[in-house]
């Protein structure tokens, strides 16, 4: 298990990052075309933004998605199993393991602290 990348959801994805770069010098690695999206260039872990509009389309059908401000990702060869390992530890399952398009398989938790979770196979796997 890896950790990937925190995602902080806000109002403007774009102006946050830019905020990163003034104030701190980070470059901005990647702006989704939708401006929605992007994240810094931190090192190993991704510091990445989302608007709250992309958090909305991302979480549809998913309860009490309003006070998600953090996302946590973790990245796994196995999702299905660090899933139900998760999920007895006291995690809430707020989406079960699927395959994307992209060929990853995504699953969805919340952490005993509220926290949401994703867990996400590497890039090409």
């Amino acid at each position: 298990m890896k950790f990937a990348k925190s995602i902080n959801y806000v109002s403007s994805a774009l102006k946050a990052l830019e905020f990163y770069k003034n104030a701190f010098g980070f470059e901005i690695e990647y702006i989704h075309d939708s401006q929605e999206y992007g994240e810094l260039n931190t090192g190993d872990t991704i510091l990445a933004f989302a608007s709250d509009d992309q958090k909305k389309k991302s979480l549809k059908n998913v309860q009490d998605k309003d006070y998600l401000k953090t996302e946590l990702q973790f990245i796994t060869n196995d999702v299905s199993a660090a899933f139900k390992k998760a999920v007895l530890a006291g995690g809430v399952p707020l989406k079960h393991p699927i395959q994307k398009p992209t060929g990853q398989t995504v699953a969805l938790i919340k952490a005993i602290d509220g926290t949401f979770i994703e867990l996400i196979t590497p890039p090409n796997s």
